[in-house]
């Protein structure tokens, strides 16, 4: 991921990363045909060769990108205030979801996959515990006397997905909370 050297070549105060900071919906095979001929050689682990569904491959989707040097050498230099958005669960998800038509996935409870991301985003990543909701995403960084980040979280605290046109407010609408 050389993008991470050319990042850390900036010397950033700090980096915001603004979800999908994995894609444990994203498998990686160690070969795939090119297009026009030619095979693509990636370098994988076991938990990476299927969608993520148990704590361990959840895990293992963090492990993967410190796989790649540059990544190792950017989290070493530059503090990194992260955030989830679907990707680290799977695409597109909302709590209370079953995947029923995603063959893909054993594990059909979107609400269970999101629990054992959150547990591996949160054993992956320095993020202060607020005491009374341990696994919370969402809060302020106060970064010197000038600077307050306010870190959101999308996917937690939402209706399910639809074509939003309800025309009433409901559960259905909610997004960031009731």
């Amino acid at each position: 991921m050389k993008t991470y050297a050319t990042m850390t070549s900036h010397r950033p105060d700090f980096f915001i990363h603004s979800g999908d900071t994995v894609y444990a919906d994203g498998p990686v095979t160690a070969e795939k045909e090119m297009p026009g001929g030619g095979i693509w050689k990636s370098v994988t682990m076991e938990e990476k060769a299927n969608v993520a569904e148990t704590l361990s491959e959840f895990r293992a989707q963090w492990k993967y990108n410190m796989l790649d040097e540059h990544v190792r050498a950017f989290n070493a230099e530059v503090p990194m205030f992260v955030q989830w958005d679907d990707h680290e669960v799977t695409n597109n998800w909302h709590p209370g979801e079953m995947l029923i038509s995603d063959d893909r996935y054993t594990v059909k409870s979107a609400s269970l996959l999101a629990a054992r991301a959150t547990q591996a985003f949160h054993e992956m990543n320095p993020i202060r515990p607020n005491p009374h909701e341990p696994y919370r995403v969402y809060r302020k960084i106060s970064y010197g006397p000038l600077l307050d980040i306010f870190m959101i979280d999308m996917r937690t605290y939402r209706g399910k997905n639809s074509k939003n046109d309800q025309a009433e407010r409901s559960a259905d609408t909610s997004f960031l909370g009731r």
